[in-house]
């Protein structure tokens, strides 16, 4: 901790009028508020932004970084504007968290004392897409690692569609261990046989000797598998499918290695690969603004996680975008100039873009600056999203973001700060 940031938590006694708004407010909506640990650590925060003159230069600051999986409510709160408007999560209504959910032979399923055959047999559908599924030890499972996507406290549906072949037994799990929280199922007789741990089966024949096998459960970790019995069992299964809540939604098939949608985790938000997905900030720069000028702006996120290509920000005529790519353009109020940075995609942490005159554009990527002449053109109408840019999306894992007046010198101090704050309630300090 540095002895600037120290010295100003040792002179807070309570929280100070703008944390106390965001409290306010959260309170209002019926939000869960963080910790009172961390509450403390955005007071701090807070005030460090106040004494280093990054606070006052800023419209919209919405941070996604709370170490606490219950508090996506309160990230749609905009520090700087309490009372104002909040950002809104977009997403779809259906949601299959599960990636290339017919295809058990990428490695993306991992196979633990199994093998799978793909194209076996034909699928509930009358294809031939169908995959053979054979134990070789007892132990045996077909399992997908979700990383930070699944929270213990909310219901999730789990359900996967199973025919018999050697064997009609046939597992769904929470976990990695079979017989732990899970269903086991009889696939000749199409009933439950056991349901362990809490969880909650249910089993439908869809013809042709096809189940679809399913599961209410509360997380145990983030994995989720399917398992047959003995060594040498076999069957057949097809489309997986995860959902959040305990409703068994139509099978929605997922083609790509994508593993959700747009998640909120303790580090922030996943961007999702659909561009009906986003963060949509309610902050548009003509209406809202007034540190966001025609010369004198910045946008800035702490990337957490970077995808190549991935847009961190945009909006719906694609003039104000930031982008991890070395090919794609990054701009600010200069319309759809080829302006182009090809800095954003190196590593991941702190972004910025500025207008600080009418021909100059900068870019930030942590401490390395670079400039661009490109002409101011106008203040682009329209609210600012995150993880999309127009048409397109980006799957990045964005822990903050913030849009104002340029910030060159001020960032730097900020990137500190912020350091600071992600040490003190657990997280990796990557700003």
């Amino acid at each position: 901790m540095s002895l600037r940031y120290r010295n100003v938590l040792h002179s807070l006694s309570k929280y100070l009028p703008e944390t106390q708004a965001i409290i306010d407010r959260a309170v209002l909506e019926g939000f869960t508020l963080p910790s009172g640990p961390t509450l403390a650590y955005i007071n701090t925060l807070i005030a460090v932004m106040k004494v280093d003159g990054y606070w006052t230069k800023r419209d919209l600051i919405l941070n996604f970084a709370y170490n606490d999986l219950n508090c996506e409510n309160f990230s749609r709160i905009n520090w700087k504007n309490p009372t104002g408007n909040l950002a809104n999560y977009v997403r779809l209504p259906i949601v299959n968290m599960l990636g290339l959910s017919e295809n058990f032979t990428n490695g993306i399923w991992q196979k633990i004392y199994s093998t799978v055959t793909p194209n076996a047999s034909t699928d509930p559908l009358g294809g031939m897409t169908a995959t053979k599924y054979v134990s070789s030890a007892i132990s045996n499972r077909v399992q997908m690692s979700l990383g930070t996507n699944l929270n213990s406290n909310i219901l999730y549906n789990f359900s996967c569609y199973a025919k018999a072949d050697t064997s009609s037994v046939f597992y769904l799990s929470a976990s990695s261990n079979k017989l732990l929280r899970g269903v086991q199922f009889d696939l000749t007789l199409g009933t439950i046989v056991n349901e362990i741990d809490g969880a909650i089966g249910a089993i439908t024949s869809v013809g042709s000797g096809w189940y679809r096998c399913s599961m209410q459960m509360y997380a145990m970790s983030a994995v989720v598998s399917v398992a047959t019995d003995t060594t040498g069992s076999t069957v057949f299964i097809w489309g997986a499918q995860l959902s959040v809540g305990g409703t068994l939604f139509p099978y929605e098939p997922i083609l790509t290695t994508n593993r959700g949608r747009l998640i909120y985790t303790k580090e922030g938000n996943i961007g999702s690969i659909f561009n009906a997905e986003y963060v949509n900030t309610n902050y548009n720069p003509v209406v809202n603004g007034v540190n966001y000028l025609l010369n004198d702006a910045s946008r800035e996120a702490v990337v957490y996680q970077i995808v190549a290509d991935a847009f961190i920000d945009g909006n719906i005529s694609f003039s104000e975008i930031m982008r991890c790519s070395t090919a794609q353009p990054s701009r600010i109020n200069s319309g759809n100039s080829s302006g182009s940075f090809n800095y954003f995609s190196s590593g991941n942490g702190y972004k910025s873009i500025h207008r600080d005159s009418s021909t100059i554009m900068t870019s930030i990527n942590l401490a390395t600056t670079n400039t661009l002449a490109v002409n101011s053109t106008s203040l682009s109408n329209g609210n600012q999203t995150i993880h999309r840019g127009a048409f397109a999306q980006g799957s990045n894992l964005i822990s903050y973001y913030s849009m104002g007046a340029s910030v060159i010198t001020e960032g730097q101090l900020f990137r500190t700060a912020y350091n600071n704050y992600l040490t003190n309630i657990g997280l990796t300090p990557i700003a």
